[in-house]
């Protein structure tokens, strides 16, 4: 599978999600606490937009969290909901999450990107290799001062036709589906993910893919996932990359 790249940036703002976590094939959610970061000032602050103007933005949320281990105890497999409550779009949030195991020492600290779009509410998935069983985690979401745009970052990535083939143990999942995307030209990437949810609909945790869609055009893709127990999955398509106003 197609995996997000590992990177660290200067930040401007950030909010803090911890989460536990069981073993291989469950999740548990996580609890909410927000941060101020050392470069922001305070949770809200003024940015200048690309197009010259100075605003000002409150941090992105992280609402939602879980997580669980890969079938062969070497990989976490996340999830998360940000929500973005500004009137402008973050091309490129970051997304950092760091894992700790049952003697407190790191076993996870990985990081990849997403767009968010004003106002939204931006599903995130991934998986990152882990030294141990991951016992609790750590997302955060960090968003430098230079990466507000002004531009409206509207459309959506349809997907239909799903066809599901998941092992008999649950273990590992292969999705085959139609993805049809209505954004702009800017949009030049989307992420596709798949959420694992239990019977009482309680996130899980989950993983994504790339796919790149001209607008307009649609194409069948496909998603090879670490899956846990869980009786129901949902597939969604997002932008994770988007080019800048001139």
């Amino acid at each position: 599978m197609s995996k997000a790249p590992l990177a660290f940036v200067m930040i401007a703002a950030a909010i803090v999600m911890v989460g536990l976590v069981a073993l291989a094939h469950s999740g548990l959610l996580g609890k909410a606490e927000t941060t101020t970061d050392l470069y922001s000032g305070g949770p809200a602050h003024t940015v200048t937009l690309d197009d010259g103007s100075e605003v000002s933005v409150e941090p992105l949320e992280v609402v939602e969290s879980a997580g669980y281990m890969s079938y062969d105890n070497e990989e976490f497999c996340y999830a998360a909901i940000i929500d973005n409550p500004n009137a402008y779009s973050a091309r490129m949030a970051q997304v950092c999450i760091v894992g700790e195991d049952a003697n407190g020492k790191k076993v996870v600290d990985a990081s990849s990107y997403v767009v968010c779009p004003a106002g939204k509410q931006t599903p995130v998935a991934n998986y990152v290799s882990a030294l141990n069983t991951v016992e609790s985690f750590e997302i955060k979401v960090l968003v430098d001062d230079k990466v507000w745009t002004a531009d409206a970052i509207e459309g959506q990535a349809d997907i239909t036709n799903i066809s599901a083939d998941i092992d008999a143990d649950l273990s590992w999942a292969d999705f085959t589906f139609d993805l049809t995307s209505s954004y702009s030209e800017k949009v030049t990437e989307l992420y596709t993910l798949v959420f694992f949810y239990d019977e009482q609909g309680r996130l899980l945790g989950g993983d994504n893919s790339y796919a790149s869609n001209k607008p307009g055009q649609s194409i069948q893709r496909h998603i090879s996932a670490y899956a846990c127990e869980h009786a129901s999955y949902k597939l969604f398509a997002v932008p994770s990359e988007y080019e800048a106003s001139e």
